[in-house]
């Protein structure tokens, strides 16, 4: 649909998925490893969220403007 050369696909393949990835991480219901992870060490999610919350944002404006 954009009409990129095929060398341009995989940088903008990549970029969406570290994005993706990234956008996703204060959220943790969104992966099943962070669910395992909260179980073993005993942590509810909104206590989770409290220690995620800020340093994924900081990523995600990272990631977006740069």
């Amino acid at each position: 649909m954009l009409h990129f050369k095929p060398h341009q696909v995989l940088p903008y393949l990549i970029s969406g998925a570290l994005i993706a990835t990234a956008a996703s991480a204060p959220i943790a219901v969104s992966n099943i490893s962070d669910l395992i992870a909260l179980e073993i060490v005993g942590l509810s999610l909104n206590s989770y969220v409290e220690m995620v919350f800020v340093p994924s944002m900081i990523g995600i404006i990272t990631i977006t403007f740069f």
